[in-house]
């Protein structure tokens, strides 16, 4: 299930809040892409970290409020084929220092 931007209210949106916390992959539209990229400064922009779930994966970047996990952010594929966006927790933490 992709969530998308508009999914702000009622269940859609506690659906989405769910599966962010579970650490699961979760995949994205890119306006919410969009959305957490200009919402706080990045904690760290393309680079490679492990997952909460020991996998390994190259970020667009990752972001986190305060002393949290921090949430990696990627995109697979291209224009001929079509980009999709996902998000994850990475298995690091933020000091919550700026």
């Amino acid at each position: 299930m992709m969530f998308r931007k508009g999914d702000t209210t009622g269940d859609k949106w506690r659906e989405f809040m769910t599966a962010w916390d579970s650490g699961a992959i979760v995949e994205i539209d890119h306006d919410m892409a969009d959305h957490f990229m200009e919402c706080l400064p990045p904690k760290i922009w393309r680079k490679t970290v492990k997952m909460v779930d020991g996998s390994t994966r190259g970020l667009d970047f990752g972001f986190c409020e305060g002393a949290d996990r921090i949430t990696g952010f990627w995109h697979q594929g291209d224009e001929s084929t079509g980009i999709r966006y996902f998000l994850q927790h990475t298995a690091l933490f933020s000091r919550g220092d700026g």
